[in-house]
């Protein structure tokens, strides 16, 4: 049965996961300002979830992912 099956199980967990984690990045009310650049353009902010705590997002406008991965690691 799937109950017994810890594989399903856990691909059954990761989906819900994946769901939640792409809701916060779709949710846009609520933020708070953290941090920005000096130019304005990468900006970070954060919001409480029960269920996860303090979440932080980078919003780096007209840069690659590597380059906003950088700009989080120096803020």
């Amino acid at each position: 049965s799937e109950k017994d099956d810890p594989v399903e199980e856990y691909e059954k967990q990761a989906d819900e996961i994946i769901d939640e984690i792409w809701a916060i990045f779709r949710d846009e009310s609520g933020w708070s300002n953290e941090s920005q650049s000096k130019d304005g353009q990468d900006v970070v902010v954060s919001k409480s979830y029960p269920k996860w705590g303090k979440v932080f997002r980078l919003t780096v406008s007209g840069t690659t992912e590597a380059t906003a991965y950088r700009s989080v690691c120096s803020v």
